[in-house]
């Protein structure tokens, strides 16, 4: 049986496929309720599809409930919410404004940017240790230092800053509105184990490298590269542009959609990051994740 441990809860390691499963129904009750309870928008959810929380025993049955939430309605619930009470994180929000410790939007590619990313200081706790778990199973290690390029600030990439730091590992972290000869000089002088950075930017800057660092970004020997941020990294035309830094590819998806690309990986990884925030995502973005009794992922 292989020693790689698989869930950031050290606890699902040992549970099998079904156990899991087990495990995730048992959280799933409580976490429901907790969302009905608190907040006006999902109990008015359930309560027009003649549901409660105490009917929902398992995944299927969290399956069978309609789509609470899509993007159209969450910008109804952030307009209702800035209007009725003076905050744009949307009537869905299920945690008092007050105990928002961060918040991230959404690109606003499709429209107004959206706080989809809203959580409270536990939630955060929770969330970079799955992120962090997810760095680490791709051969991140303490000590490790990963050049971190996407748009800083508000923007939801900047969450997996707090899951590198949990797992010892240290961002070089740069805004990708720097310009390229500051990333590459960066690059250069901190030398990184990693880089993560969007599928374009990675291909800008192995372009750019001879001419501002006087060297291939091959020469700098990262040990991988995650991309994110963009679709397609899987198709061959894309995957040429990592084959400058390592021999070949690897896909995983992680909680928020997110591809990485390293090897090696194993896809079983694919959902194992963060199981009760999948549980959570599933019932249309809840965003306030109580924790459960036992330490969640």
């Amino acid at each position: 049986m292989s020693n790689e441990k698989y869930f950031s809860n050290d606890l699902l390691n040992s549970m099998s496929p079904e156990q899991i499963r087990e495990y995730q129904e048992e959280e799933l009750n409580s976490q429901l309720q907790y969302c009905y309870d608190n907040s006006n928008f999902y109990k008015r959810k359930f309560d027009e599809c003649g549901a409660h929380p105490n009917d929902i025993k398992t995944i299927e049955d969290l399956r069978a409930l309609p789509i609470f939430m899509n993007k159209e309605q969450e910008r109804q619930n952030a307009s209702e919410s800035l209007e009725k009470e003076n905050h744009p994180f949307g009537t869905h929000l299920c945690a008092p404004v007050s105990e928002v410790y961060l918040t991230g939007t959404t690109s606003g590619t499709t429209g107004t940017p959206t706080f989809s990313y809203t959580f409270t200081k536990n939630d955060v706790e929770l969330i970079a240790q799955g992120l962090g778990h997810r760095f680490a199973f791709n051969g991140v290690k303490r000590g490790d230092r990963i050049l971190f390029i996407f748009a800083l600030g508000i923007y939801a990439t900047t969450m997996s800053l707090w899951g590198i730091r949990s797992i010892g590992a240290l961002p070089i972290d740069i805004d990708a509105r720097a310009g390229s000869e500051l990333m590459l000089k960066f690059a250069d002088l901190t030398r990184p184990s990693y880089m993560a950075t969007t599928v374009s930017l990675a291909e800008y800057l192995i372009g750019k490298a001879r001419d501002i660092i006087g060297k291939e970004v091959g020469d700098l020997e990262m040990k991988g590269l995650f991309l994110t941020g963009e679709i397609g990294v899987s198709i061959p035309e894309v995957k040429n542009v990592s084959r400058k830094l390592m021999a070949a590819l690897s896909t995983t998806i992680g909680p928020q959609q997110a591809t990485l690309l390293r090897l090696p990986v194993n896809l079983t990884n694919t959902l194992v990051c963060m199981v009760y925030l999948l549980i959570c995502v599933r019932v249309s973005r809840i965003w306030s994740i109580r924790k459960p009794k036992n330490p969640s992922l």
